[in-house]
């Protein structure tokens, strides 16, 4: 099954985000949005890989990713 704490959890172990002092800010979740924050494009693209493998190896319907840049 599809589990959002599953997204959260490899993004928070990528070593990539941001972080303030020891709070993990790099992945906000509001209803069905994920917002995924990062000091780099280099670790926003492996985040966003993350998130894309973690929703293919669950057994949702389907994972839309909808950047806005």
């Amino acid at each position: 099954m599809f589990v959002v704490r599953d997204i959260i959890e490899d993004v928070r172990n990528s070593g990539f985000g941001i972080y303030i002092g020891s709070v993990f800010l790099g992945c906000i979740l509001y209803t069905d949005d994920i917002l995924l924050l990062s000091g780099s494009c280099t670790g926003l693209q492996y985040m966003v890989m993350s998130v894309s493998n973690t929703g293919d190896s669950g057994t949702s319907s389907s994972t839309h990713l909808k950047p806005n840049l």
